[in-house]
């Protein structure tokens, strides 16, 4: 099984692959506005990964978990990710 950091490494190399493809288009509308917001997600995936990487894996570094009402546990933003 991979480690959340992989995972989201991957994740970030292929937004930015992506953005770059958008990019490259000549016909495509708003490429440079799409390429923009597919970078800035590759960005804040390769920044969660390093800060995964860092915490050893733990979601808790970036989440915090909070009781569901129901199926599946529910996480809110942590301290660190509010402005």
């Amino acid at each position: 099984m991979k480690s959340r950091s992989k995972i989201l490494r991957e994740r970030a190399v292929a937004a930015m692959v992506a953005a770059i493809d958008v990019y490259n288009k000549p016909d495509f509308r708003y490429r440079a506005e799409s390429f923009v917001i597919l970078a800035l997600n590759a960005w804040e995936l390769l920044l969660k990964a390093k800060w995964l990487s860092l915490h050893n894996n733990r979601l808790s570094s970036l989440y915090i978990r909070e009781r569901g009402r129901g199926k599946g546990t529910r996480y809110k933003r942590g301290r660190l990710l509010h402005p």
